[in-house]
């Protein structure tokens, strides 16, 4: 049942929930300059905010071009391979793409994402701040959060080192490639922090809505046995009511999830475009280097670093198709315990059209977490994209391989034909003496 008395207060929830995690990357990178009010409940524009996301912005702007080009060169530099220049060249264009449209398209999702917390908030007072729940239930939404906050700080951190490691130089152009390099990760960090959040905050409401949807037809179930018929159907009629709130609830959180798939579309496609190239390129650099690191000069700590990042890399993505296979999931486990309702023949005729709009709203509404509607965001898509990875990986290294086969090849026929034709100067030379 709900309960009458509240649990917290719903600036202290929303400030700890959603709020503040969810912008902490946006305001501290500068590609937002909104400021929730916590006494009103509304968001407002700050000055400070926005005269500091110009700054980043413009200063991004005006560094991007040049540095962009500056470090496609020092990486076409230091690689041999045809095709590895190719797939850097496509991974650090598609990076600045990415970054740019996050900051041009500002708008548009400052916009979205103002209407979908105010919406969130209206939702939490009107329903989830009213529902007691144990604890337990969402705490593996916690750690979701904390496993994707831990992989963005130790991705940025290892990228820096592996800049401030190999970038040899100390002029003005390598204060620059790292102050390029840390604003391209935060942008890009920041959209999918964003994206990941509001995720990860409507499955945890999905799951509180499940929890309450068993506890209701474990009521129906108990109430069966009352002896008066006047008690059950003051029971049924509550349970009425809140399932006719639970199906509102329901439908303004698969109407929010469409609208984030709608706002964040083009980033995260650009974003899941660059891990395919970073990833293929990690993977090669990585496995060349384990063949023959002392030709790197790498040590045994530089390898365990680059191990450890790329492990991070993999698993920054696969966060974020687990936060969306469980939205997924406990939107299929709502269905699935909604159809158990029809267990119950005898129900009171408000609560027994309370579960048939309820299931109607199923039925009509399906719930897709995907891009363009090209591909659906689950668990199963990492191990896709990753299966493909390997692959154009060991494609590379083969081409490698059958490069460095055909050059000894050809250099063991150049030796034998030097040879050949030493030793024929030789005897010309021995016959010339003799005679």
């Amino acid at each position: 049942m709900v309960s009458g008395t509240r649990r917290k207060p719903i600036s202290s929830k929303l400030r700890h929930s959603f709020v503040l995690q969810t912008y902490y990357f946006a305001i501290l990178i500068g590609i937002t300059s909104l400021h929730f009010d916590f006494k009103t409940k509304k968001f407002c524009n700050s000055k400070y905010l926005y005269l500091y996301a110009a700054i980043v912005n413009l200063t991004f702007i005006f560094v991007a071009p040049t540095m962009q080009w500056h470090i496609i060169d020092d990486v076409r530099f230091y690689v041999d391979n045809l095709q590895m220049k190719l797939i850097n060249s496509i991974n650090l264009n598609l990076r600045c793409v990415a970054a740019i449209m996050t900051l041009v398209l500002r708008w548009k999702r400052e916009c979205h994402v103002r209407k979908i917390v105010e919406r969130l908030i209206v939702l939490e007072e009107e329903y989830f701040d009213r529902v007691t729940y144990p604890p337990q239930l969402i705490q593996r939404f916690d750690r979701l959060f904390f496993l994707k906050y831990a992989s963005v700080w130790l991705q940025s951190l290892s990228i820096m080192y592996i800049v401030y490691r190999y970038v040899a130089s100390t002029s003005g152009w390598w204060y620059l490639t790292f102050f390029y390099v840390i604003i391209i990760l935060n942008i890009l960090h920041g959209v999918v922090m964003h994206y990941y959040m509001c995720l990860l905050y409507i499955g945890s409401r999905f799951y509180i809505i499940n929890y309450r949807l068993e506890e209701i037809y474990m009521t129906i179930a108990r109430i069966k046995s009352w002896k008066s018929q006047r008690s059950q159907q003051q029971m049924q009629k509550a349970l009425a009511a809140e399932l006719d709130c639970i199906t509102y609830i329901h439908c303004n959180l698969m109407n929010i999830v469409s609208e984030l798939n709608d706002s964040y579309m083009l980033q995260i496609l650009t974003v899941l475009m660059t891990h395919i190239f970073n990833n293929t390129a990690m993977g090669y650099y990585g496995l060349m280097m384990c063949i023959d690191f002392l030709k790197f000069n790498l040590s045994y700590y530089d390898l365990i670093i680059g191990g450890f990042s790329y492990c991070c890399l993999v698993l920054d993505l696969y966060l974020v198709d687990i936060n969306c296979n469980t939205v997924q999931t406990s939107y299929n486990t709502t269905g699935s315990i909604v159809k158990q309702f029809t267990e119950f023949h005898n129900m009171e005729e408000s609560l027994r059209k309370s579960c048939e709009l309820l299931s109607l709203h199923l039925v009509q509404r399906k719930l897709f977490i995907n891009i363009c509607g090209m591909f659906n965001l689950n668990k199963h898509t990492s191990f896709v994209m990753f299966g493909f990875t390997i692959r154009q990986v060991l494609i590379l290294v083969q081409n490698d391989v059958a490069i460095s086969i055909r050059y000894l090849r050809d250099s063991r026929s150049v030796g034998q034909i030097l040879q050949t034709e030493f030793s024929k100067a030789f005897n010309t030379i021995n016959v010339g003496k003799e005679e």
